[in-house]
């Protein structure tokens, strides 16, 4: 008992088992737990302990840099071992590698969109402490969350909070800019003179002081050199023309409810501010003082019942807000005393870095917004492409695993341990994950990405330098793909006994279930996402060739800055024989109109209202369903609505027909047919009604031509507008045209979407090939038995096919009823105008997807079955 008094503490000896080769382990502990007993009974246990933990300290270093030379060298040889069999396995390489470079680069440009929609608005230098303020109103329907607060707001906030460094009011109108060489309508920008303080925006030229200079212009440098080219813009002059008008509402774009006429004012080009950012959330090539824009719309800068765009404030601190906001009672009384009919139930302070991400929950926001559901698809299709070429790996490592049996069985017996082996196979695909990461990289960068954004009409680019969430993607893919996708292989591959697999007894199962859940599961999703971009390219092209509710062939729109041009041009155009129909008009039928909130008994309607001319329906071949049209002294107090106006409010032509709007009583006097202000695939049909304005009012000239007239009578009309209107710019527009852009994006999204399809196909088919392999490799000596008993090649062909059309079989009556779910979901809640369920998708990407895989694995199995049984009956 006196011997075991004296032991080395247990941690101790945990460090030196642990440092210590595994041969001479026991022996080197042993060795020191009796030197410790002799220096403990010599000198003491406190001296013996000192001793044991000054040598055991001094081997570290020793042990260290041995662990490390040896993991070095068991990496550079698992590199070598793993290069070497990638070499030697061409066929299995190549299908690996290429199925990941390519869903590799498809993913990265999903993650890429992905993180684009959530990176907005970071290269503001004060963006943590900058805040939106937005109202929660409450409707008849609900609660409201808006982006537009009262003009009064921000600067009140700033007077009386001293948490507040400053304030900045944003407001947004459309004008016409022209000048000696270019003209166009853009989305004009009206902020206080704190605009440039508060964001950053660089300028490349002027100073940001002449923003309180109601004479003055910002634009940027883009704009300013198309405006004027390689000269300086500095001290130029440009005219833009708005429409006046007293707001009720800051939406982006539109005056609600107003009456309005065109007035040109002249500004000097006092300032050129950098290109706004890519990731900004709303974008925007001219600013105006923001006092402009008060003048514009005839409102004061004091008002509590007229609203601007945006309201953001600046903090000293972010926590400053949880201080500021229960502080806003009074305001919210005083809002609600002057406009009781949206009134306020509180404000919300939403920080500029998340703006983007809750701008689809906010009405009138001013940020562009993110659809959070295509983000998540978006990131959903890139991570389940890239679990496809994971599955066709696991899938071909078990499959060629019966070629390397004897290798593992005999690295077994010499002493390799499961962990080395495992971390063998894991290393292969590492190398061959890096190798695709990289080569995924470059098609991604030089093809996929620009193709995209010529699609999509984004701008999206991989930024190594400044972006580190695209290093973490990257990491993430490659430990993903690399260490997830190796590890089921190399785990069930050594388990497998040496003995065994010496003797011939070990074989790889050709039925191995989870492999073929796997190649299930890719045959799923691959008719899944097939079928929906059938169908969804079938709605879109249904939604393109619907009836718009007006001619939209035979109409040319000309937009112009004066409202006596109407007249003159007017006049020019009566005698010419392709024209059947001229009006004036305010608004125009997908190029503008306005929006008001329209309430009757109680209840809150947005309502699309039209200031027409009287031939406007006329020129526009619109159906007047019941009623009559404008005419006489009596078309002033007069309205006309569409079907859904009356299906919506309940009211009726023939009694409750009077409305209140701006303060004056108008009479409905017709329903006309919907028709689609919006594009048609895009947005359902809204609330809408038609006044009529004075001709001093007119904004644009619509002519419908002849039948029999060309599209070459637009040229025609280009020499009447230069003799009439000479210097001004020529820009018609052919009525059919108003929704190419969006159609244009859409098309490309389609495009995208199905070149996706086309790339999981060829993954999936892949994976195929690779199962297949297994099966074949596995039953050699099955098929020789079959070719000596008298099997025609017919029955054999037959018999190796069977399990292929099983899974085939399986996987449609799984997705099927998956996709339909899916479908209906979507369709019902996005599709607005869809004609009704069609069996033509689902029977395309069914025969799709069985032909291509019998394609696919043809070849191999006429091959398999033409084999001699001899050679297989004999090698077995």
């Amino acid at each position: 008992m006196k011997k075991n008094r004296y032991r080395p503490a247990k941690t101790a000896e945990k460090i030196l088992s642990l440092i210590s080769s595994e041969f001479e382990r026991d022996a080197i502990v042993g060795d020191f737990r009796e030197l410790f007993r002799e220096k403990a009974e010599e000198s003491g246990s406190i001296r013996a302990h000192v001793w044991y933990w000054s040598h055991l300290s001094a081997s570290l270093p020793a042990f260290l840099k041995w662990m490390i030379l040896t993991t070095m060298a068991i990496v550079r040889s698992n590199i070598k071992t793993a290069w070497r069999n990638l070499y030697k396995n061409k066929t299995s390489t190549f299908i690996n590698i290429f199925g990941l470079s390519l869903a590799i680069g498809i993913s990265i440009v999903m993650f890429v969109s992905a993180l684009d929609r959530y990176g907005k608005d970071t290269f503001h230098e004060h963006a943590d402490s900058i805040f939106l303020i937005e109202s929660n109103v409450r409707e008849s329907w609900g609660e409201d969350l808006r982006g537009d607060t009262p003009v009064a707001l921000g600067p009140q906030l700033a007077e009386d909070f001293p948490q507040i460094q400053n304030s900045v009011r944003i407001h947004r109108l459309s004008g016409t800019v022209f000048n000696n060489r270019y003209e166009s309508v853009e989305n004009i920008l009206f902020a206080d003179k704190s605009f440039f303080e508060v964001f950053t925006f660089p300028l490349v030229s002027g100073s940001e002081i002449s923003l309180s200079d109601i004479n003055s212009v910002f634009i940027s440098e883009r704009y300013a050199e198309i405006l004027f080219g390689r000269n300086d813009p500095l001290g130029k002059q440009i005219s833009i023309g708005f429409t006046t008008g007293k707001s009720k509402s800051g939406s982006d774009n539109i005056e609600y409810g107003s009456r309005k006429s065109t007035s040109v004012k002249v500004f000097t080009v006092n300032g050129v501010f950098m290109d706004v950012p890519r990731n900004a959330s709303y974008r925007f090539d001219i600013i105006l003082p923001y006092q402009v824009g008060l003048e514009i719309r005839n409102i004061q800068d004091n008002s509590w019942q007229d609203f601007t765009a945006a309201t953001f404030v600046q903090t000293k601190s972010p926590a400053d807000v949880e201080n500021i906001k229960p502080q806003m009672e009074s305001y919210i009384e005083i809002i609600n005393g002057l406009v009781p009919e949206r009134p306020v139930i509180d404000f919300v302070f939403d920080p500029l870095l998340e703006m983007a991400l809750n701008a689809h929950d906010v009405t009138n926001s001013l940020s562009s917004g993110v659809i959070p559901l295509i983000v998540i698809i978006r990131i959903s299709i890139g991570l389940l492409l890239l679990l496809l070429p994971c599955i066709n790996y696991i899938n071909i490592s078990i499959a060629g695993a019966n070629l390397r049996l004897k290798e593992i069985g005999l690295r077994r017996v010499i002493g390799g341990k499961k962990s080395q082996l495992r971390w063998q196979f894991i290393t292969e695909n590492v190398l061959l994950c890096f190798v695709a990461l990289i080569l995924g990289i470059l098609f991604c960068n030089t093809f996929l990405l620009p193709h995209w954004n010529e699609l999509t009409n984004d701008n999206l680019y991989m930024d190594f330098s400044s972006n580190a969430n695209l290093w973490y993607v990257f990491i993430g893919i490659l430990f993903v793909t690399g260490i997830g996708a190796g590890s089921y292989p190399a785990f069930y591959i050594t388990r497998f006994k040496p003995v065994n697999i010496l003797r011939g007894n070990q074989d790889i199962k050709a039925k191995n279930r989870f492999t073929w859940a796997l190649t299930l599961f890719q045959f799923v999703f691959t008719f899944f996402i097939m079928t929906i971009t059938l169908t969804a390219r079938d709605y879109f092209t249904y939604a393109i060739n619907m009836d718009w509710g007006y001619d939209n062939e035979q109409t040319v729109v000309f937009r112009i800055n004066e409202s006596r041009q109407f007249d003159l041009f007017r006049n020019e155009l009566a005698s010419h024989p392709a024209v059947q129909h001229i009006s004036g008009t305010s608004d125009h039928v997908g190029m503008s109109m306005d929006r008001l909130e329209l309430r009757i008994n109680d209840d809150g309607y947005y309502v699309e209202i039209y200031d027409i001319g009287t031939e406007y329906f006329e020129t526009m071949g619109f159906s007047l369903i019941e009623g009559t049209k404008f005419q006489g002294a009596e078309a002033d107090n007069s309205i006309i609505v569409n079907e859904t106006f009356i299906n919506v409010t309940g009211l009726n032509l023939h009694q409750d027909n009077s409305i209140e709007l701006e303060g004056k009583l108008y009479t409905i006097i017709g329903i006309v047919q919907d028709f689609h202000s919006a594009p048609p695939s895009f947005a359902g049909i809204n609330p809408t009604m038609f006044r009529v304005v004075p001709d001093s009012e007119y904004n644009f000239v619509v002519v419908r031509l002849t039948d029999q007239a060309g599209t070459q009578v637009i040229n025609d009309f280009e020499t009447i507008w230069t003799k009439v209107f000479p210097g001004f710019v020529y820009n018609p527009v052919v009525q059919k045209s108003v929704f190419d852009k969006a159609y244009k994006e859409n098309d490309g999204e389609m495009q995208a979407f199905e070149f996706t399809v086309l790339a999981n196909l060829i993954i999936s088919c892949m994976g195929l090939f690779a199962i297949v392999s297994l099966k074949l490799s596995t039953r050699k000596k099955e098929i020789g038995i079959h070719k000596v008993l008298g099997s025609s090649m017919v029955n054999i062909i037959t018999l190796l096919n069977r399990d292929l059309l099983r899974i085939l079989l399986t996987s449609l009556i799984i997705a099927i009823p998956l996709t339909h779910i899916f479908l209906r979901k979507v369709v019902i809640s996005e599709f607005p105008f869809f004609a009704g369920w069609s069996i033509i998708p689902y029977l395309f990407a069914s025969v799709v997807l069985i032909v291509t895989a019998f394609i696919t694995v043809s070849g191999h199995i006429y091959k398999a079955a033409s084999e001699n049984p001899i050679d297989a009956l004999r090698s077995d």
